[in-house]
């Protein structure tokens, strides 16, 4: 299968490099784009395996704008404030922990509680699998001191689980895990010493630690391949890049026994899988006024013209199967930098015989803008979106919900570091106080039918002798749904 694939992606490559000759991007952008793309992936892997940080600020949902955020678990028998955040059929039941549980307090982990016997199996959608693989701040990179490595389930009340230990040495991301499931999906590194390896995939049982990889044969350009949800068939969707500069790649489809089968190129950016999780959207190489829209099952594609004079433009998330959110923008080079000017977002419709692009909101010049290739999609038209601050080497600037007819912000971190995704209509916002340097996460849900939310993983609290953590949680996957790779 190697042979077969490199041959396709040869091809990929010889193809797109004939046909858009003269289209690229100057180097100066390039190399800009590039940078940034490179630059996320790298602070998300170093925060994965290990970082320092040398300041902790505590960070919670905004309560502003009608949010009311729980300062602490409610007891487990309380209804939870909306049925979009934790649907459940009359034939299976949320389970019931008891609410008067001891709470351990372990240095590295919030309050945690063991795990009941029956109880992740008896989980229902709106449960959140996480990781803590908590490290103390002001530390030497090269010796692994993480201090614990927990799988922690939460509920979607707040109460916290502790599922099973891992190896100190060993770094586990959340790809994929199903409520009800003893299972998960992760990728591996094994960190410290010399030497480090990754296996990109690999399956987690979650009642004994055992880690059983499954490898994929896909090269590992740029840290890749990159995992990127799963479609309606309930096939994985992977990426892996097709040059060292990870400036291009292909998305595959692997089925449940492991094949890998072409769907299409990508251009630099992650792919935006649709509501029904049978097409994606991804950019199209060299060219800034073109959207290009796969179809995961037979790689049909399609290319469509954005239609704003001018502008470049980008998705940032698909609001329903039909239509995607697109921020358009001025762009001019500052040193190797773009920077955005005179920008808007845009509703593009690609539904029927004709696309429709329409204006939604101008948005003022110098203020945060959402990322491109950045949202995660709620029901009802809306998405949750990161935030950034515009210039050159910009941080996040927190996190915001499109709800059909303007930008409501969720949270304001600027100058931080902030990801978000999204199940039904709770969006999940993990921030961080920094972009630069490790410093410990908080994921907090949001109920957007509500208008409430729940910090699901707080930071771990300082002790004696940690008086600063540089990670605490280091990954979360919700209803089948962990972060993108990439």
């Amino acid at each position: 299968m190697t042979r077969d694939l490199t041959d396709l992606m040869h091809e990929n490559v010889a193809a797109r490099e004939s046909s858009m000759a003269g289209l690229e991007p100057t180097a100066s952008v390039l190399a800009g784009t590039a940078r940034r793309v490179r630059r996320r992936r790298a602070l998300r892997r170093t925060l994965q395996v290990g970082g320092a940080g040398t300041a902790v600020v505590v960070l919670g949902a905004a309560s502003w704008l009608g949010w009311q955020q729980r300062e602490a678990p409610v007891p487990a028998d309380t209804p939870t404030p909306s049925a979009s955040a934790t649907p459940r059929s009359s034939a299976t039941p949320a389970p019931s922990p008891t609410a008067s549980a001891t709470l351990d307090e372990i240095p590295g982990l919030p309050p945690t509680t063991a795990l009941p016997p029956g109880l992740l199996a008896a989980t229902t959608p709106g449960w959140v699998l996480t990781v803590y693989r908590s490290e103390p701040s002001q530390h030497d990179l090269q010796v692994p001191v993480a201090l614990v490595n927990t799988v922690v389930l939460v509920s979607p009340t707040g109460e916290r689980y502790r599922v099973v230990d891992l190896p100190l040495d060993t770094a586990v991301s959340l790809l994929r895990w199903d409520a009800g499931s003893t299972t998960a999906v992760v990728s591996i590194d094994s960190v410290g010493g010399a030497s480090s390896a990754r296996e990109p995939r690999a399956e987690l049982d979650l009642e004994t630690g055992t880690l059983t990889p499954t490898p994929l044969d896909l090269n590992r350009y740029a840290d890749g391949p990159w995992y990127h949800g799963l479609t309606a068939d309930g096939d994985e969707l992977w990426s892996n890049a097709t040059s060292t500069d990870a400036a291009t790649s292909d998305v595959f489809r692997r089925t449940d026994d492991g094949a890998l089968e072409l769907v299409g190129g990508l251009g630099l950016h992650a792919p935006l899988l649709d509501p029904t999780k049978t097409r994606i959207a991804t950019s199209v190489w060299g060219y800034d006024t073109l959207l290009a829209v796969i179809d995961v099952r037979d790689g049909h594609r399609t290319e469509l013209e954005y239609g704003v004079p001018g502008k470049r433009c980008d998705a940032v998330s698909w609001l329903d199967e039909g239509s995607l959110l697109v921020v358009c923008a001025d762009r001019t080079i500052v040193g190797s930098e773009e920077v955005a000017a005179d920008a808007a977002l845009y509703r593009f419709d690609i539904a029927g015989a004709s696309t429709q692009v329409t204006l939604l909101q101008q948005l003022a010049d110098g203020e945060p803008i959402p990322e491109r290739w950045g949202g995660a999609t709620l029901t009802g038209g809306r998405t949750v979106v990161r935030m950034v601050e515009r210039g050159a080497d910009a941080c996040d600037a927190g996190a915001a919900v499109w709800d059909g007819r303007r930008l409501v912000p969720l949270l304001d971190a600027p100058a931080g570091s902030v990801d978000v995704t999204a199940a039904g209509g709770v969006a999940y916002v993990r921030s961080r106080s920094s972009c630069q340097e490790a410093t410990p996460a908080v994921l907090t849900a949001y109920d957007v039918d509500a208008g409430t939310s729940v910090v699901v993983a707080p930071q771990p609290e300082p002790t004696a002798d940690v008086p600063q953590w540089a990670v605490g949680m280091s990954s979360w996957a919700v209803r089948g749904v962990g972060l993108p790779t990439r």
